[in-house]
């Protein structure tokens, strides 16, 4: 078991970087145990992909890029997407060797239900913390986006 579990203080050394490497997949781990998307036949790469075009459009690239993954595997993870349309590729009218990916109107629905019953259901979690406690977590998480993607290109 891991010392951060305990959650120590300031004064004990608290460590904030290494308790988010510790916190961040416990909460990606209980999203996954009670998310909708695995209904939907969607892996958690492929979900992420729905995700990060929710807030516009990327190029296969940039979105390989943003995922961590190479941009042959991107290709194929967008083509299994495009074949099922929830995405559609069009041409950069900048740069014709390049495609840029958007959400289908199919795919913007599925993405809005599947967050909302994961949010849901999550927040169905939080409700054993104080109102108090859930405000204090909001503005941290709050605080928490801003730090870390105020340099990011795009945030999810």
């Amino acid at each position: 078991m891991s010392n951060l579990s305990l959650f120590p203080n300031e004064e004990a050394g608290f460590d904030i970087s290494a308790l988010m490497i510790e916190i961040i997949p416990r909460t990606m781990r209980e999203i996954r145990r009670h998310s909708s998307f695995q209904e939907a036949s969607l892996s958690v790469v492929q979900f992420r992909v729905l995700a990060r075009l929710w807030h516009g459009t990327y190029t296969n690239k940039e979105l390989a890029d943003d995922i961590g993954l190479s941009v042959a595997a991107m290709s194929r993870l967008i083509t299994g997407l495009v074949r099922r349309e929830l995405l559609i590729r069009t041409e950069n009218p900048d740069n014709r060797r390049e495609m840029k990916i958007n959400l289908t109107e199919h795919g913007q629905k599925l993405f809005q239900d599947i967050r909302g019953t994961t949010s849901r259901r999550l927040g169905e979690r939080l409700q054993m913390l104080s109102p108090a406690e859930r405000s204090d977590l909001r503005r941290a998480l709050m605080l928490i986006s801003r730090t870390l993607l105020s340099s990011s290109k795009r945030d999810v």
